[in-house]
């Protein structure tokens, strides 16, 4: 569970304040062998309004899920995970939101990762 709070502020043009909540969960099973799979869900809010409200994610007043899933696997103290997220925004503002001119409302995340834990 999430909330922030932004008051209003003359220094950064801003004449409302905003606020933010947010809820995410997270499951995680191992297969055994150092094979596990992880996967997230994510929601937030943008509680601010067009007229004078900072952006706080994509435009006052947006809104955004994410899903994402986590295949791990670990040998020893290396391991070696992928990751796909998909994003979706609603109530954006154009240019605020994905892509070259900020006007898509989605986005697909990938992300390979190799370490070593020490």
């Amino acid at each position: 569970v999430q909330y922030t709070d932004v008051p209003a502020s003359e220094t950064y043009g801003t004449t409302k304040d905003a606020s933010t909540t947010g809820l995410a969960g997270l499951v995680s099973y191992s297969f055994g062998n150092g094979f596990s799979f992880g996967s997230r869900a994510e929601y937030i809010k943008d509680s601010g309004s067009k007229d004078g409200s900072p952006n706080l994610l994509y435009g006052a007043g947006s809104s955004a899920y994410s899903l994402t899933l986590t295949p791990t696997y670990q040998y020893k103290d290396y391991f070696a995970r992928a990751e796909y997220s998909l994003v979706k925004a609603a109530s954006t503002t154009a240019g605020d939101a994905f892509g070259p001119n900020g006007t898509k409302t989605y986005e697909n995340r990938f992300l390979v990762e190799l370490g070593v834990l020490f």
